[in-house]
């Protein structure tokens, strides 16, 4: 049997029933079937296709666009409907389904206009799904706008019926590049369900699923599914969200009936919040979540008021919905708390510190470096279809974080213009439409700009009782009147707050040595399963923070002093008394040095 041409192959996909999905057809075997259906939009596209229009359904994602298509295809197969006449079949196609055997870009426009003619010949709708997914494929520096979009825009025949979906996004990308292929379309909006809507719809849904999956479903469950799926999901809108979290939910159910503790349960695992977090019947206190965080982060009141506040308006939830949680500016000298207060707060709020994602600007220079964190320039449109970068890749990934932009004063122009769009919108969106959410994020940027200030003054563990108060808040606005110079205030205006960090006296250095010492007997699995403890006499304190601060590194280097204090010759002694347990090592200060006996 002589083998296939590409020409043939090209002929064979473009056929209506090798090409994509049959949407009528698998309607009437009761393969597809929406469970929800949003009738009135239904109803409208109905009317319109009855009048030969080719429509553009626009919507955010999870709106509800391709079930309004599944709910079309039902009505078209039934005997009775009205609208029968207008279309025998609707085909499902998409880019990369169009793309399937195309070698040239001369296959793709014999497939494209073979496709189209079929559809006519057939009474096929073609339903063309995310059509902005098309705008730059095939399109060269030569010829930027001669891709997939204006070849099918060409190949269109006067009696070809077409329903594409895009998002409003998408919508503004082929209006600007592709306006003579939207004024084909007559374009139906479809917003976001609300709350109320969403209850209702999964209430009106409720019975068949609990037949088709054998289930049981509490009405509370439901109202409160929708609670957490607007509050906590802000990269889908209503109601798919929702109808995904319950589809999801009875995926993974232990037993037959759903409670709302499988709810909070899941939701947890989903998202990573602190249970807390999720349930409107656990309290916080305030003061407590303070003293959390003083127990890691010492002297530093400012910050610790700051990040405090931050968690209780997220906590209930009367942070901006169309922001970021959560954007600070940590300034302040090396070592004194900046990015372990990123720590602390990513554990304080995910239980880990996996959900911290950062960023050191100090990688992330020039062109290459905008590249590396957000994928694309955007000079031409041949480039709209370049993959993603870190930073949108890891927030896909990790919808719900902090991130740490480390050393902020060293990003470029088009870093700031993207961390711009980020701050006012909380969403990044790329030029070919697709849309990265930051709005479940918790922004921190660190700097050390005009902090020589603070040593200019001797300010500190130096000589802390010579700077007065008056002195500290002077020299604290000098600081802030140097970074609105350096950022500008359109980049600190976008920001919730700008904390300055303090340097460390000798008293906060010595309360970091003793916090240090013990947790190291809880994370070292060599003292930890021993159960051994180290106590350590005051001098020997006053030792260790003299000689693991100074005024560049701040508090960093107090861990290599203890590692070298203590760490090595308490390494050295189990070496070789290797089964002893439950014991302390009183280190202390002799004429010999520094010495430690076992009690």
């Amino acid at each position: 049997m002589p083998e296939e041409t590409s020409e043939e192959r090209i002929k064979k996909s473009a056929q209506v029933g090798e090409a994509g999905r049959l949407l009528i057809n698998l309607a009437r075997s009761g393969k597809i079937g929406p469970i929800f259906e949003r009738k009135e939009y239904v109803d409208r596209c109905l009317n319109y296709i009855s009048s030969g229009t080719n429509l553009m359904i626009v919507g955010e994602q999870g709106v509800g666009k391709n079930a309004i298509v599944e709910s079309i295809a039902i009505r078209l197969f039934k005997e009775d409907s009205v609208f029968s006449p207008y279309a025998k079949e609707i085909l499902e196609i998409n880019a990369t389904k169009l793309l399937e055997g195309c070698l040239y870009v001369g296959n793709l426009e014999n497939k494209i206009s073979q496709l189209l003619k079929n559809c006519v010949e057939e009474e096929t709708i073609l339903f063309f799904d995310d059509i902005h997914f098309g705008i730059g494929i095939w399109a060269d520096s030569k010829n930027p706008y001669n891709d997939m979009i204006n070849i099918l825009n060409n190949s269109l025949l006067p009696d070809s019926k077409i329903i594409a979906a895009t998002t409003p996004h998408g919508l503004k990308i082929l209006q600007k590049i592709h306006p003579q292929f939207v004024n084909k379309f007559l374009i139906v909006n479809i917003p976001p369900t609300d709350i109320e809507e969403t209850k209702k719809i999964l209430l009106e849904i409720k019975k068949n699923i609990e037949c088709k999956y054998n289930v049981s479903i509490q009405n509370e469950v439901l109202d409160e599914l929708v609670r957490l799926a607007d509050s906590f999901y802000h990269w889908r809108r209503l109601p798919g969200k929702a109808f995904e979290i319950l589809l999801s939910l009875i995926a993974v159910r232990q037993r037959d009936n759903l409670t709302l503790d499988d709810l909070y349960k899941f939701i947890q695992n989903d998202v990573g919040l602190a249970e807390f977090m999720l349930r409107e019947d656990y309290a916080v206190n305030e003061n407590d979540v303070k003293n959390y965080f003083k127990k890691y982060i010492f002297d530093q009141d400012e910050a610790v008021d700051e990040i405090t506040s931050m968690i209780l308006r997220f906590k209930t939830r009367l942070t901006s919905p169309d922001k970021p949680v959560g954007s600070f500016l940590f300034a302040g000298p090396s070592g004194v708390g900046k990015t372990e207060l990123a720590k602390i707060l990513t554990c304080y709020l995910f239980d880990s510190k996996e959900k911290l994602l950062i960023y050191p600007m100090s990688q992330y220079k020039g062109e290459s470096g905008f590249r590396l964190l957000f994928g694309r320039t955007g000079v031409s449109i041949s480039e709209l279809t370049q993959g993603e970068a870190r930073l949108l890749k890891d927030v896909k990934t990790t919808p719900f974080s902090v991130i740490l932009f480390d050393e902020i004063d060293q990003a470029t122009g088009d870093i700031f213009n993207g961390l711009y769009q980020i701050l006012d919108e909380g969403k990044y969106i790329e030029n070919n439409g697709d849309i990265t959410s930051f709005k479940s994020t918790i922004i921190i940027m660190t700097t050390n700009i005009g902090m020589d200030k603070f040593f200019q003054k001797k300010v500190g563990f130096k000589e802390p009782s010579s700077f007065s108060s008056q002195q500290q808040e002077e020299t604290i606005e000098n600081i802030k009147k140097q970074l609105e110079c350096y950022f500008g205030a359109p980049f600190l205006n976008r920001i919730n707050k700008l904390i300055i960090f303090k340097p460390l006296n000798k008293e906060t250095v010595k309360k970091i040595v003793v916090k240090t010492v013990k947790d190291l007997t809880q994370e070292l699995p060599g003292l930890r399963q021993r159960k051994l403890k180290i106590r350590l006499d005051e001098n020997l304190i006053d030792l260790i923070a003299d000689k693991g601060y100074n005024e560049k590194y701040g508090a960093r280097n107090v861990y290599k002093v203890i590692e070298d204090y203590l760490i090595k010759p308490i390494s050295s002694y189990l070496a070789k008394e290797s089964q002893i347990g439950a014991k302390t090592f009183h280190f202390y200060l002799s004429e010999a040095g520094i010495e430690f006996e076992l009690i």
